[in-house]
């Protein structure tokens, strides 16, 4: 069964058409995927250096980290991912992220984790990292 996983509706934008070419379809190593956020990024840094809205900003870096997840989800959540679900929330979950702002997610799983589904977490977890997400767990 495919997990199901819930993509933006929204139009695409030249900042996430921008992070899309340059991860390509396959798979990338972690560095490939911290530079295509550092490109996407600086495309909204330089479109509000140029006076677009705040407000419109905030809400596709939030959808350039969705995609991101997404993806990084799939690579490595394997059969977690059918009893999983990765949750955004917080200013984040609200569709509301500022540079530097904390990804606020929360990983919900309907019982302990088995030592494989543990090894997937960690590298899930382990790759946002790398790519220099700021995650936190968010409290009740």
């Amino acid at each position: 069964m495919e997990p199901k996983i819930a993509e933006s509706l929204a139009p695409a934008d030249e900042s996430l058409e921008l992070l899309k070419r340059a991860l390509g379809e396959e798979s990338q190593p972690v560095a490939h995927c911290r530079e295509a956020l550092a490109k996407a990024s600086a495309n909204l840094t330089t479109r509000f250096e140029a006076g677009e809205a705040v407000g419109t900003l905030v809400q596709l870096r939030s959808e350039l980290i969705d995609y991101l997840l997404i993806r990084l989800w799939r690579q490595h959540a394997g059969g977690i991912a059918d009893s999983a679900a990765l949750v955004a929330v917080g200013g984040y979950g609200r569709g509301e992220l500022h540079p530097y702002s904390d990804v606020d997610i929360r990983l919900l799983v309907p019982d302990t984790p088995d030592e494989v589904a543990n090894s997937q977490i960690s590298a899930f977890f382990t790759a946002l990292w790398d790519c220099l997400f700021y995650t936190s767990d968010a409290a009740d």
